[in-house]
This record gives structure tokens, C-alpha cells and sequence, in this order.
């Protein structure tokens, strides 16, 4: 942006391309090429500044969303832990019967 500012302060009638053979340019010619040349710059800059500020808004959900996604993480082992030692408690659990073998009765005494 401070480089186009540099050019739209400048006035250059070569860069301009209206100098054609020996004729100079008319100062309506060279206000026109300066005015059409200074949009062009102003888009450019209004364009920089919309892609400037899209970067940083998506570099500050990066640094807002990171935090979260290393914590998740953590959760995800810690739970896959949780998964692995409730399988071995389960395990364990199944060699017992289901059911009492003999039993006569429908109440505890």
C-alpha cells in the first residue's frame, strides 16, 4: 500500500503511455490517465486492505481454535485410556456366571 501511494502521488506522463510520436499530451488527456490510474490504485489498495484483514481474522481463529484443538486432543487419549481399562474391567467381569447355580430361593436370608 505504501508503494501505491508512492505511484498515485507521482505523475509520470511516460509511464502514463499517452506520449505518441512528437505530439505532447493535452492536460485534459494527462487528467484523465492520472484520474483512471488512481482508481486502479485506490481498488488496488481497498482490495489489500479486505485481503489483509481476512488473513489476520483467519490467523486469530487459528490462535483461538488451537488451544481448543490440543485440549481436545488430550481428552480423545484420555478417554481412549478410560475405553481400554473399562475393556479390561469387562473382561475380567465375564469370567464369572451370570447366573447363581442352584438356587432354591427367589429371596436373600
Amino acid at each position: 500500500m505504501i508503494h501505491l501511494g508512492k505511484i498515485q502521488s507521482s505523475i509520470d506522463i511516460e509511464s502514463l503511455g499517452l506520449t505518441s510520436g512528437l505530439l505532447a499530451p493535452t492536460t485534459n488527456l494527462i487528467y484523465t490517465a492520472l484520474s483512471a490510474r488512481d482508481e486502479k490504485i485506490n481498488q488496488d489498495i481497498e482490495e489489500s486492505r479486505r485481503v489483509l484483514e481476512a488473513t489476520l481474522s483467519a490467523y486469530n481463529e487459528f490462535m483461538i481454535a488451537y488451544p481448543i484443538h490440543k485440549q481436545y486432543q488430550v481428552v480423545i487419549k484420555n478417554l481412549i485410556k478410560y475405553k481400554n481399562k473399562l475393556k479390561d474391567v469387562r473382561d475380567y467381569i465375564i469370567q464369572f456366571p451370570s447366573t447363581f447355580i442352584d438356587v432354591t430361593s427367589t429371596k436373600c436370608s
